[in-house]
């Protein structure tokens, strides 16, 4: 994890999970026996590997990955994304837009009716904000 400003347990769990793979070439010394012998796995093998070893071998095209949905290439970018570089216009600027977006609607979805003009005026500043960031 070097460059990354904080240590995410989402991050943590995906980097570790279990990925299905099948070798594309043959594979030897992917680990080791107790006698200090490397393994050989033969070509069109499936084998499950953690994640951060199996993302690097699929670039690599020793194996391909089967991607799980939780490893799409979207996410895959915000794993390696630090929160420095995160920018208000990604999902939580979003979300946070839409919800105070959504806060102005009353339970049948038309404006609510009680709202004060001067909300709007502080909810458009604060949206602007967010986005001169």
């Amino acid at each position: 994890m070097n460059s990354r400003d904080y240590y995410d347990i989402d991050d943590i769990l995906c980097v570790q999970q279990q990925v299905p793979c099948t070798t594309i070439q043959t594979l030897v010394g992917l680990s080791f026996d107790v006698h200090n012998n490397p393994s050989k796995h033969p070509q069109s093998q499936k084998l499950p590997l953690p994640f951060w070893l199996a993302d690097p071998l699929d670039a690599e095209e020793y194996v391909r990955m089967s991607i799980p949905p939780c490893f799409s290439k979207t996410t895959q970018k915000r794993l390696l994304a630090s929160i420095a570089s995160s920018t208000p216009n990604s999902g939580a600027a979003n979300s946070s837009t839409q919800a105070s977006s959504s806060a102005l609607l009353n339970s049948t979805g038309n404006p609510a009716s009680t709202a004060h003009p001067s909300n709007f005026i502080f909810l458009d500043a604060e949206i602007a904000n967010l986005r001169s960031i």
